[in-house]
């Protein structure tokens, strides 16, 4: 009998490995096939307007939105994955809002070592599409480096991407 739980557990594990990469399978087909339909309209997609919206005008995502790493010039996988696909654009005529990321670090101190300890960065930029208009600028900051290291590259905090998810999710939805 116990051989017999042994096999259905390990089914289980397999059912639930395979249902798992299925998954992501389909996902990164749409990651992939939204990256190839928004290529060409990348340069527009990365401007940014000169038009900032009214001081009192709260930030919000208007219809489908498109996060994009402004260094790599593409689609942010890690926000695109971690956001529902209802709010994601997948053609290019769907984009209303635009989620400019801009990854970067910043040093905060030194190790005994000589290297650096640093705090990884990312600015936001919601920009209303439809309208062409910045709604709202904003860091993130990850975690505080580790007190000490024994890497010869210096060591960082966390990536402050779960933080960014987090605020966009909790923005207002408009129109």
């Amino acid at each position: 009998m116990a051989v017999d739980k042994k096999k259905k557990h390990l089914l289980w594990v397999i059912a639930f490995v395979g249902g798992f990469i299925i998954l992501t399978g389909i996902l990164s087909v749409g990651y992939i096939k939204t990256e190839a339909v928004m290529k060409p309209h990348m340069d527009e997609l990365l401007t940014v307007p000169s038009m900032k919206a009214k001081p009192d005008e709260e930030p919000y995502i208007k219809g489908k939105l498109l996060p994009i790493d402004r260094r790599k010039k593409k689609i942010d996988s890690y926000i695109w994955s971690a956001l529902p696909s209802m709010q994601l654009a997948h053609r290019y005529e769907e984009v209303q809002t635009v989620i400019l990321l801009e990854y970067g670090e910043s040093q905060v101190g030194t190790y005994t070592n000589g290297t650096g300890a640093y705090v990884r960065t990312c600015a936001v930029t919601i920009i209303d599409y439809s309208r062409g208009v910045v709604l709202a600028a904003r860091i993130f900051s990850g975690s505080a480096p580790p007190a000490t290291t024994s890497s010869h590259t210096g060591a960082y905090g966390s990536n402050p991407r779960t933080e960014v998810v987090q605020y966009l999710k909790k923005l207002p939805r408009a129109g």
